[in-house]
């Protein structure tokens, strides 16, 4: 068994958050530029995209280059099992345009919950990289991890108390032209699970909305979502559920840019991207869904 995998999710393409055609660029600047590690496994998961052609793309280019690759599929028949429409409870007097913004996303969260799958996918991803290693890394699809940064992280892996390690991400400002390029501020971190680990990614928090935070909090790892303001529609913020001793800070990982410069300079611009984007996926998939239905093309797969 291996000391440590490195398992990447690769989701779909999500302008105009996302530039199109980042997912197969970074993909292929990791292939090129992170080293192989000694004692460690590479794995990468295509989490439900909906381009047949664009996960047929992916497929090849990691496994050309010898990792492993787990395809959660897409499947149309499914997305349309999710209810399309549901609204809180009481509906809350919305006054800003972002927080009615939010406040639509969360009333189609169902369907953009299956076809982001965030977090369910980051728990697959664990579990996969526990089958091959002690120690798991989920790492979203275009970080990068350096070769001084790993070797930090096996420091730590001995520990007999660890059960998570907490590795701060640095933003990318733009492409790659030397080692690493320029660097942002630190962002929120990726984690690592031992394989004795008992927390795991909350299924009920969805793209953009604390998805990663909510495990922070539950670790006890301190940053600056411990302010972030909960919508009244939003479960409250959880506590933290772990001992100290069983979290550490360890090396780093670098985010490769998304494709949006403006995105990557600015955490508000980043945030309203984001926003727009799964408003925008939300309603191309209704478009999708009209198409088909005129059509009667039941594919499993969208050809783009």
């Amino acid at each position: 068994m291996h000391s440590i995998s490195i398992v990447r999710i690769i989701g779909n393409d999500l302008p105009p958050r996302h530039s199109p055609g980042q997912s197969v660029q970074n993909l292929s600047t990791i292939l090129e530029r992170e080293p192989d590690f000694s004692d460690t496994i590479k794995i990468w998961v295509l989490n439900r995209i909906i381009s047949f052609d664009l996960v047929a793309i992916l497929h090849e280019k990691i496994t050309r280059a010898g990792h492993c690759c787990v395809v959660i599929p897409y499947r149309h028949s499914d997305y349309l099992l999710c209810p399309h429409y549901v609204p809180p409870p009481t509906t809350p007097i919305v006054f800003s345009c972002r927080k009615r913004r939010r406040l639509h996303i969360f009333s189609r969260r169902f369907r953009l919950m299956y076809i982001t799958n965030v977090n369910p996918a980051r728990n697959v991803a664990i579990a996969i990289g526990h089958t091959f290693a002690r120690w798991a890394i989920p790492l979203d699809g275009n970080c990068m991890v350096a070769t001084d940064s790993l070797a930090k992280i096996k420091d730590l892996t001995s520990s007999l108390c660890l059960r998570y390690m907490v590795l701060p991400m640095m933003r990318g400002r733009e492409s790659l032209t030397t080692s690493f390029p320029y660097l942002l501020e630190s962002q929120e971190p990726q984690v690592a699970f031992h394989k004795d680990a008992q927390c795991r990614f909350n299924w009920r928090y969805y793209y953009g909305r604390r998805d990663k935070a909510e495990l922070l909090k539950r670790l006890g790892v301190t940053g600056s979502w411990a302010s972030w303001n909960t919508d009244p529609w939003e479960p409250e913020p959880p506590v933290q559920a772990v001992l100290s001793k069983e979290v550490a800070i360890a090396g780093s990982v670098l985010r490769l840019p998304s494709g949006y410069i403006d995105g990557e300079l600015s955490s508000v611009k980043r945030t309203c991207s984001r926003d727009e984007a799964c408003i925008a996926l939300l309603n191309r998939m209704d478009r999708i869904r009209v198409s088909r239905e005129l059509s009667n093309n039941h594919s499993p797969f969208i050809t783009e």
